[in-house]
């Protein structure tokens, strides 16, 4: 057998002629005159009211039914406009129409002029439809339709189209009011009008003629489809042959436009006989973006300077080098898309030796991007250059499982969760494969991410019929703490399928592997499961829950008010987990302990707003917490508050015995002076500042003179801040009360 890398191109560039049997697509609509005699000029979008006026002077659409031209609302449920009332003579509709004819045309390969005939303006309202048919002949040399769908607002109303065994559905609503969709479909494709729901479809309809010569043909691939089946089913069969097969594009696409829908000519073709060939065969098609990265030693060639690696790339830098050594490559594809243009999350797949069609596709190809970073030190000039280039990608689908393996975890998991659907052995085949090779955290308190991917997979095995592999992947990986709260709802669900005593052994494995590290989202995942499966199987990983909280490590002065929240979540979820199983011994020892850890929980911070948040539930140990919050409050406010009886302020933290610093605590003392200035250089005005900052003063520099001026004013920051802090306990205590 020929070399499928050989054999597949051949056959594909003999594909001369793109196209296929129907187009589609958008034009923005420009404010345009067209009148209709009996209603007058149109407004866009088109409104209800107007919609109306145009059934009033409308007529029942006929069709025909062999030679006769017959109604028949069970048929088609329509009302027409004849072309001669629809006046169409602005310059710009003829230039948009010109535009959409030629895009149409090109789309459906035809390769020569066309002239466009206005038909009927057609009118569908809520209910309206046409069944299954094919269009007759309404002029000498049509060949095709073309349908322009004013903008208005309506739902339903899809046009299916379908020929030599293939369809498409196409909906040309637009959100978009301001935006005209059109389709064009060969005269003798079988197509429907599907029932609109809601609102007015306004369409007008063209026909396509050519005047002189051979009417054009939908594209017939059925010779060369045929040759491409037979080539991808001997592949197929061959154990030897290459796992795929990756046929490089003719024309470059960006990773935004990569669509089938918007391949050109010849990429269109080869397209879409692969859509059919594909199937026949037993084989996969994807669209993907081929990507390769090459760097290493490079010898520059130009005498003009290099831009170093911390440069900006300047637009006119044309560098060239000479390749020394590529030291690093890699090939892989990525960015898929099925044949319906929905994206598909294979991951990153290797491109290896052997699956490129033909071998040297891509051998002249100019880089995307191409860097020369110069010389430092010791190191030589290196370079690094990227290549992007669309490809049409096939495997055999018996074969399916390797392509996604080597695409990772990511297209793995969403493999999973498909294949769950259609190829249900599949999927469990490949869940086996998955769990087994997923990797295990490290250590006793690993830092665990890919919370997300782990939801996905759990999901996934969800969907399988055989529970086996959710129980093996909770027993191997989650109870060894891969586990960040991310997953915590789709946990919750895997747990719930496997028994108790299994949910419960993986989370009394969990929580000592995580809690230290995770202490808040571990209690709330157990809140949530205890709260839906309340039983004494649930102590083992509770009591660890509190033994982890009497060892965690003080706060982080300076993160305190921003771990503040953190915690007043995990330690409710906590006590709320502990009322659910009735654990009262344990809640009171888990409220001990934040009461006894005040660098841990701080009072002001953590203990006072969790005992409120607690107040209006009946949960074991909150009582502990509001008493101490209480206490705490009433001491404070029972403490005398009044303002400073002059101006004296405290001035201990002012130790240094300098010169100006003599005088600071003389003006510190002062009970009547406020101000005090000192004329100074930058470095004392600093020394000075610094250590004012633990009195009742501010500061200011003014910037006159030489040297510059400091200002210092004394405040009553102090009681200020009690005041503030009095009336936050008011607030507090309150609340507790």
């Amino acid at each position: 057998m020929t070399e499928i890398t050989q054999a597949l191109p051949q056959l594909l560039k003999n594909v001369k002629r793109p196209g296929d049997f129907y187009a589609a697509g958008t034009a923005e609509l420009p404010v345009v005159r067209i009148e209709v005699e009996g209603v007058g000029i149109l407004g866009m979008p088109l409104v209800p009211a107007q919609a109306e006026a145009l059934l009033r002077v409308a007529t029942p659409a006929p069709y025909g039914r062999g030679p006769d031209t017959v109604i028949d609302a069970n048929v088609r449920q329509c009302q027409q406009i004849a072309a001669n009332s629809v006046h169409l003579t602005d310059p710009r509709w003829h230039r948009l129409l010109a535009h959409v004819t030629t895009d149409a045309l090109q789309a459906l390969g035809v390769e020569s002029a066309a002239e466009t005939e206005l038909y009927k303006l057609l009118v569908y309202e809520p209910g309206g439809f046409f069944l299954p048919h094919r269009d007759t002949e309404k002029s000498p040399g049509m060949f095709a339709t073309l349908v322009l769908v004013l903008p208005s607002e309506h739902t339903g109303g899809e046009l299916h189209i379908e020929h030599e065994g293939r369809t498409a559905t196409l909906d040309l609503r637009s959100d978009d009011l301001g935006l005209l969709h059109w389709a064009a479909f060969y005269a003798d494709c079988r197509h429907e009008l599907r029932p609109v729901r809601s609102g007015y479809r306004v369409a007008l309809a063209y026909n396509l003629v050519r005047k002189n010569g051979k009417s054009p043909q939908a594209p017939d691939y059925k010779k060369e489809t045929a040759e491409v089946a037979a080539v991808l089913r001997a592949w197929s069969a061959d154990a030897e042959g290459p796992r795929k097969v990756v046929y490089p594009l003719a024309h470059h696409y960006s990773s935004a436009e990569l669509s089938f829908a918007g391949l050109k000519n010849e990429d269109a073709a080869a397209a879409t006989v692969l859509q059919t060939a594909a199937p026949l065969a037993g084989c996969t098609l994807r669209l993907a973006m081929v990507s390769i990265e090459e760097s290493g030693s490079a010898e520059p060639t130009d005498s003009r300077r290099r831009r170093r690696y911390w440069e900006e790339e300047e637009e006119d830098d044309d560098e060239s080098y000479e390749v020394i050594d590529i030291e690093e490559t890699s090939w892989t594809l990525n960015d898929w898309r099925l044949p319906d243009d929905s994206h598909e999350a294979l991951g990153r797949l290797e491109l290896v030796d052997g699956e490129l069609a033909p071998a040297d596709a891509l051998d002249d190809e100019e880089p995307d991007e191409d860097n020369l970073f110069e010389a430092t030190g010791n190191e030589g000039a290196t370079f690094e250059r990227t290549y992007r280039r669309a490809a049409l990608v096939l495997w055999p689908q018996h074969r399916e499982l390797e392509v996604i393996a080597q695409g990772g975890d990511e297209a793995n998991v969403a493999a999973i969760a498909r294949l769950a659907k259609t190829a249900p052995e599949q999927a469990l085949q490949l869940a086996n494969i998955v769990v087994a090779g997923w990797e295990v955290p490290d250590g006793p308190q690993p830092i665990v991410s890919g919370g997300e991917l782990r939801a996905q997979l759990l999901d996934g095995l969800g969907q399988l019929i055989d529970r086996l592999p959710t129980e093996a992947f909770l027993r191997k990986v989650i109870s060894a703490g891969a586990f960040d709260g991310t997953e915590t709802p789709a946990l919750l669900r895997a747990l719930a399928r496997v028994d108790e005593a299994t949910a419960a052994e993986v989370l009394a494995r969990l929580v000592p592997a995580r809690a230290q590290k995770a202490f808040s989202q571990v209690a709330e995942l157990l809140e949530l499961y205890a709260l839906h499966r309340p039983g004494p199987a649930l102590l083992p990983a509770l009591t660890d829950l509190v033994a982890a909280a009497q060892t965690l490590h003080a706060l982080d002065p300076w993160l305190r008010v921003r771990q503040a929240e953190y915690w007043i979540a995990g330690l409710g979820a906590a006590l709320r987990a502990l009322t659910a199983v009735a654990e009262q011994d344990l809640a009171t020892a888990l409220a001990y302990t934040v009461l006894q850890q005040p660098e841990q929980w701080p009072m002001d911070e953590v203990v006072v707003p969790l005992a409120i948040a607690l107040r209006s539930q009946d949960v074991l140990g909150a009582s502990l917490l509001r008493d101490a919050a209480l206490s705490h409050l009433s001491a404070r406010i029972a403490l005398p508050l009044a303002p400073p009886p002059d101006a004296q302020r405290d001035a201990r933290s002012v130790t240094c015995k300098c010169e100006s610093c003599h005088a600071l605590r003389i003006f510190l003392a002062d009970p009547v002076a406020t101000t005090w200035q000192l004329r100074a250089n930058e470095q004392l005005r600093r020394h000075v500042e610094t250590l004012v900052r633990g009195t009742d003063t501010q500061c200011h520099t003014v910037a006159q003179g030489r040297p510059y001026l400091l200002v210092v004013t004394k405040t009553t920051a102090t009681y200020d801040k009690r005041v503030l802090q009095r009336k936050a306990d008011g607030v507090a205590l309150a609340q507790l009360a």
